[in-house]
């Protein structure tokens, strides 16, 4: 029975310790964990002694109240913080099996090598509401539990103490309180549960309805399945058997007999995985009982109609609670369908095409896409009721580069207060640099693989804003992999790509991204001069095809005029690499919020008291000497400098610079804008009241918005420049092949397919219009009898294609080209 009711309940898991465990060692690095540094770690001194516990440190990784993502490299103890947080929690891995000794480290520094030696690992969790409070005493009842409220525990597994099965430490503590086995037993109900995202599990392309049920009943055995070949195979031989004679084989029968029976093991498979992901589906996300499924197989070929009620009831579902074309981006047509035949179940992919296959004719990607959604969307109906870590080990393996965006989406979905309700925490480990969150570094959690007995260590400042040392444990070199996209923001300079990208890692929370650019969807380069942007762009096209969704942004100034007019063929000579609608220049006329401010480069959206701030403080970090000797001229230079309002904020610290004895010549923008973004960052963590600091968030969403809009623009641009084409080669090969005639089929096919390319609404419209009633016209003439339009009939139908061909975007009445027969 359990022990409480967690509705609203809010448990959150905040940190993983190990020690001694698998590839986990101690803590050799000094930087300590920031959730870590302001609290003392009473754990540390279990088992070794006091005077001992700095010395033999947990390595303790702080976990995200949302979603965390764990790199490293190969053998780097990845997988193994995985299944050290499912054996706290469960008692066994994510492999299934038990925690216990043979998990010691096997160079585990430790005082002494005694075989009671166990490894330790631990979690501790943040407890929300008083009924957490409660669950926690009334699970731990005859434990010395400390009185006054309980604002987080920490559970360590690992003692050499028989008679405790683990030590648990209230609001950081010093003194250990051991709990038995039936204590922890009813301490891990209350805790969040476990879930796994199984990365290898991949739903299955047909299956019987015999194999569904039996999956359906955990206690019974699953049929095995043979390989088709083989089967028919031994079908075809025991026919041939004289039925007179049955029990009298030859020589030669035996040994084909033991042949064929080596063949059917040899190709034997146990289909239970596979019918267990499929059992997910349809008792979690279909709702379809045993029953049902009972009741459709036990029915007589005859009643295929009643069959076929229960399949379109079951397809429905599978459209409307799936949605698949809403995260898979690759097509946003894609559906996936059930079909019943002989017995079984068979799973038919449809696509943009129009064509029919299953998941053997497709790529592996979209079944294990299929795989892992489905797995999500069955967390998410049924697990609102109680918090959930879910766990998933590298889920790249099968997934391309955008599958994997779009697994993104899914994961963000999955921990969305929309669907969870702030219940569930996803933590998964990868090697890949498309599978990490470019909009939340703070997510990442970096493990390293060091040298002898150091072992897995534990990088607490990887996440900083150049993904350093992320790009070295990944082993590849991200700036080159994510050069170019299919939308591009291209910057003047690396300053306005720095102060882009850090506001919105700095600002932006899950249900306020839309405010922001998207860093997962929009890839942010820099061209390193205005000079350049016209290199970029040039080099972003390959042969005739057009330039993907792009904007461009440049400064106030005339450079930046100049470069627009030569980008936009506004300069003699130049070709038009882009349209002036994407080209954003830097003027106060952005948006009403900036009209009160003299804007040339994007340093001037910073108000000049904070920038002046910054531009102190940068100071003082990095030329302590001649700050401490020209303090008081500094403060001066930069009140009567900054406190104008004449434009160019950097040109006024740069000319304090030149008054400066001793600092640099070489202005670092760079280096003052991260003390822009220390400051708005410690305002933002303190919760403190600084006007300058909102002034410059305001501005900077003003800025955001005007880009997002922009972007869009560009985005419906490409997609009719996309649309267009592809609209344009259909009709031109269509006809070219069928200058005497087509059949009324293929005609008909083709309009369906050119329907496929265009949307309802907005820019295909027009097109969607006049396909469907040429549609319409080429029904007509099916239900007539006709199977062929030529002569003056088909040049008429020609005639209609070529219209639309012209101006796919523009055609209208093009039915009343159409001729009758």
């Amino acid at each position: 029975m359990p022990i409480a009711t967690f509705d609203g309940v809010r448990m959150k898991l905040t940190t993983v310790l190990l020690r001694w465990y698998k590839s986990f060692n101690i803590s050799y690095k000094s930087d300590v964990p920031p959730r870590l540094g302001a609290q003392s770690r009473p754990w540390n001194a279990l088992e070794v002694g006091d005077d001992l516990a700095e010395d033999y440190s947990f390595i303790g990784i702080p976990i995200e109240s949302d979603i965390t993502t764990i790199v490293g490299g190969n053998e780097s103890g990845k997988s193994h913080l995985i299944s050290a947080i499912s054996k706290v929690l469960t008692g066994k891995g994510i492999d299934g099996e038990e925690f216990g000794q043979t998990d010691l480290c096997r160079y585990a520094t430790v005082p002494s090598h005694e075989a009671t030696r166990w490894p330790q690992i631990g979690l501790s969790f943040e407890l929300d509401a008083s009924a957490e409070d409660d669950v926690v005493r009334r699970a731990l009842q005859g434990a010395p539990v400390p009185t006054g409220q309980i604002e987080e525990i920490t559970l360590v597994l690992g003692t050499s103490d028989q008679e405790a099965a683990a030590q648990v430490f209230f609001n950081n503590s010093e003194g250990a309180v051991a709990i038995s086995a039936t204590q922890l037993a009813k301490l891990r109900e209350g805790l969040p549960r476990v879930q796994f995202l199984d990365a290898e599990a991949a739903l299955p392309d047909n299956l019987t309805l015999t194999e569904l049920l039996s999956a359906c009943d955990p206690e019974s055995e699953p049929p095995t399945r043979f390989g088709l070949t083989a089967a028919q195979a031994a079908a075809e031989f025991l026919l041939e058997i004289p039925s007179e004679t049955p029990n009298q084989l030859s020589a030669e029968q035996l040994t084909t007999l033991k042949n064929i029976q080596s063949t059917l093991v040899a190709n034997r498979s146990d289909i239970s995985a596979d019918a267990r992901l499929a059992v997910t589906l349809f008792r979690d996300i279909l709702d379809v009982p045993a029953e049902e499924l009972r009741q459709v197989l036990d029915q007589p070929i005859d009643r295929r109609g009643y069959t076929q009620y229960f399949l379109e009831r079951w397809n429905d579902r599978l459209f409307e609670r799936l949605d698949l074309a809403h995260f898979w981006q690759q097509d946003d047509q894609a559906s996936i369908k059930l079909v019943y035949k002989d017995t079984s179940l068979y799973f038919d992919i449809t696509d943009k095409t129009g064509a029919t296959y299953t998941f053997k004719e497709r790529s592996s990607g979209l079944r294990y896409f299929l795989s892992y959604y489905i797995q999500a969307k069955a967390l998410e109906r049924r697990g609102r009721d109680r918090n959930a870590v879910i766990l998933m080990d590298e889920p790249d393996c099968f997934l391309s580069i955008i599958g994997q965006r779009n697994l993104l989406a899914v994961f963000e979905s999955l921990v969305g207060r929309e669907r969870a309700m702030g219940k569930a925490q996803l933590l998964y480990t990868t090697h890949s640099p498309f599978l990490i969150n470019r909009n939340f570094p703070r997510r990442i959690r970096v493990v390293v693989k060091e040298e002898a007995e150091e072992g897995t260590q534990y990088y607490s400042r990887a996440s900083a804003r150049r993904f350093e040392p992320v790009r070295s444990a990944l082993g590849i070199d991200t700036a080159q992999t994510l050069f170019m996209g299919a939308t591009n923001l291209v910057l003047e300079g690396l300053t306005d790509q720095f102060l882009l990208n850090e506001m919105v890692r700095a600002l932006v929370t899950t249900d306020k991204a839309h405010e922001f650019i998207d860093l997962n969807d929009v890839v942010v380069v820099s061209a390193d001069g205005a000079l350049n942007i016209e290199k970029v762009l040039a080099a972003s096209q390959w042969g005739d095809e057009p330039l993907p969704a792009t904007v461009v942004v440049v400064d106030g100034d005339q450079a930046g005029t100049d470069a627009i007019n030569s980008i936009t063929g506004g300069t003699s000579g130049k070709k038009k690499l882009i349209e002036p609608e994407f080209c954003v220049q830097l003027k106060s006329s952005l948006h009403e919020s900036l009209s009160s401010v003299q804007l040339d480069t994007i340093e001037d959206l910073i108000p000049r008291a904070l920038y002046g701030r910054a531009f102190r403080k940068y100071v003082e970090r990095w030329y302590k000497e001649i700050f401490d000797k020209h303090a008081a001229k500094l403060d001066s230079l930069i009140s009567s400098q900054l406190g104008t309002t004449k434009p160019g904020i950097v040109s006024s610290c740069k000319s304090i610079s030149n008054e400066i004895d001793g600092l640099s010549e070489d202005y670092d923008k760079l280096g003052v804008l991260e003390e822009v973004l220390s400051i708005v960052r410690d305002t933002l963590t303190d919760g403190t009241k600084d006007e300058d600091v909102e002034r410059f968030i305001t501005r900077m969403k003003a800025l955001y918005r005007h880009l997002n809009d922009t972007i869009d623009l560009s985005k419906q641009a490409a997609a009719r420049r996309s649309m267009t084409a592809n609209v344009k080669r259909l009709i031109r090969e269509f006809v070219r092949v069928r200058e005497t005639g087509c059949s009324v089929v293929e005609l008909r096919r083709h309009l369906q397919r050119l329907g496929r390319e265009a949307p309802a609404q907005g820019i295909g419209q027009n097109l969607a219009a006049a396909v469907e009633a040429l549609e319409r016209r080429v029904q007509e003439v099916a239900q007539s009898g006709q199977s062929h339009l030529v002569g003056e009939e088909w040049d008429s139908w020609t005639d209609a294609l070529e219209k639309i061909r012209r101006d796919p975007l523009e055609v209208v009445d093009v039915e009343k080209i159409v001729k009758r027969s």
